[in-house]
C-alpha cells in the first residue's frame, strides 16, 4: 500500500492503501494508475475520478473482495457513508473516513482515507470498519 514515486522506488510513509498515489515533488498524482481510476460504469467505461457514488462503491466492493471481506450488506448504510467520503472529497480534497476527525496534520490525515490505516485491524477485531463500510464475509 505504498506511494509510488519517481524510478519505481516505493514511499512507504502512507499508511492507507488508497492514499497512495503516484507523488512527484510531494503533489499527488490523480493519473488512471489511482485504484480509483478501475471503477466501471455503465456500459463498461471507466469513471477515471470515481466522483459518483456508484463508481465509488464499485472501486471499495471491488477492493473488499480482493481482501477477503464485504462491503456492508446493508445498501442504505454503503450510499451514506459513499455520499459522505465523496461530499469530503469534494470539501477537503481526500475521501477521508467519515468516522474520524480530519486534522491539520496531513501525514496523519493520510491514514484516515478510506480505506483507513485502520480497517484491517478493525474488521479483524470488531468484524466490521468503525464506519461500517467494509464487514467479515459471512459465511452462508
Amino acid at each position: 500500500a505504498a506511494a509510488r514515486v519517481e524510478e519505481g522506488k516505493e514511499d512507504k510513509s502512507s499508511s492507507s492503501p488508497f492514499a497512495a498515489a503516484r507523488v512527484e515533488e510531494g503533489k499527488e498524482d490523480k493519473s488512471s494508475s489511482s485504484p480509483f481510476a478501475a471503477a466501471r460504469v455503465e456500459e463498461g467505461k471507466e469513471d477515471k475520478s470515481s466522483s459518483s457514488p456508484f463508481a465509488a462503491a464499485r472501486v471499495y466492493e471491488e477492493y473488499a473482495e480482493k481482501n477477503g471481506f464485504s462491503l456492508n450488506p446493508n445498501k442504505k448504510v454503503v450510499e451514506t457513508i459513499v455520499k459522505s467520503l465523496l461530499e469530503k472529497e469534494k470539501n477537503l480534497g481526500a475521501k477521508y473516513c467519515p468516522c474520524r476527525r480530519v486534522t491539520d496534520d496531513a501525514e496523519e490525515n493520510k491514514k484516515i482515507v478510506c480505506p483507513c490505516a485502520y480497517h484491517l485491524e478493525e474488521l479483524e477485531r470488531d468484524g466490521k470498519c468503525l464506519c461500517g463500510l467494509f464487514v467479515k464475509n459471512v459465511i452462508k
